[in-house]
C-alpha cells in the first residue's frame, strides 16, 4: 500500500486545535443566517416593483442564490413581520390580504374554499423570524410557534387561519413566569377610585 493512501484523511489540514463556535456549550446554536431574508431586509426601501424593474432577481442569483431563495428574498421586502405586527391574529390577516403572499402560499380554491400549502406557510412564519433577527429584533418564540403551528390546526383553510390565531399565547409573560411571580396584598393592590 503506497504511503500516501495509508495517509490520515486530515494529512495537509490545519494540525492547530478548533475553537468552539460559543464559550457556552448550554446556550442554544444560532441558526444560521437566511441569504434570503438578509437580501430582504438590505433590499427592503426598494420593494417589490423597484426589485422588479431593476431586475434585481437576476443580480441575487447570479450571487449565488437559488431560485426559491430570490422568491422568498422577493416576497420578505414588504412582508410584515412580528416586530412590526405583534398580534399574531392581524400579521396573518395582513399576509393573506396580500397577492403577492398568497401566490407564495400557493394559495388556490378547492370544493368551494380557500386551501393553502403547509410547506409554504411554514418557510413564510421562518422567512419573517429571519426578517427579524436580521433587523437585530429579539426573538418572540412563543408567537413564531404559534404562528407555525396555525396552519395545521386551521387543516390549511386560509379561512381558519387568523381566527385560530386570536388566542395567540403573550411573548412578554410566559406560564412560568406568572406562576413564579408573588401574589400582591391588600396593601400592594392599586386602589380603584
Amino acid at each position: 500500500i503506497p504511503a500516501a493512501a495509508r495517509a490520515p484523511a486530515t494529512a495537509g489540514a490545519d494540525p492547530r486545535p478548533r475553537r468552539p463556535l460559543r464559550s457556552n456549550s448550554n446556550q442554544a446554536a444560532e441558526p444560521p443566517p437566511d441569504l434570503a431574508a438578509r437580501a430582504a431586509f438590505r433590499l427592503r426601501p426598494l420593494g417589490r416593483a423597484e426589485f422588479d424593474r431593476l431586475h434585481l432577481a437576476a443580480a441575487l442569483r447570479v450571487a449565488g442564490l437559488d431560485p426559491s431563495a430570490v422568491e422568498r428574498a422577493r416576497t420578505g421586502l414588504e412582508l410584515a413581520t412580528p416586530r412590526t405586527m405583534p398580534d399574531a391574529a392581524h400579521l396573518a390577516s395582513a399576509w393573506l390580504a396580500d397577492p403577492e403572499v398568497r401566490r407564495f402560499l400557493q394559495v388556490h380554491d378547492w370544493d368551494g374554499a380557500e386551501w393553502l400549502v403547509p410547506d409554504r406557510w411554514i418557510a413564510l412564519v421562518d422567512l419573517a423570524e429571519a426578517l427579524d433577527r436580521a433587523a437585530g429584533a429579539k426573538p418572540a418564540a412563543a408567537r413564531i410557534a404559534h404562528l407555525r403551528s396555525a396552519t395545521e390546526a386551521a387543516n390549511n383553510r386560509v379561512d381558519r387561519i387568523a381566527l385560530g390565531l386570536v388566542a395567540a399565547p403573550s411573548d412578554r409573560t410566559s406560564p412560568k413566569e406568572t406562576a413564579s411571580r408573588p401574589k400582591r396584598t391588600a396593601a400592594e393592590r392599586p386602589k380603584r377610585p
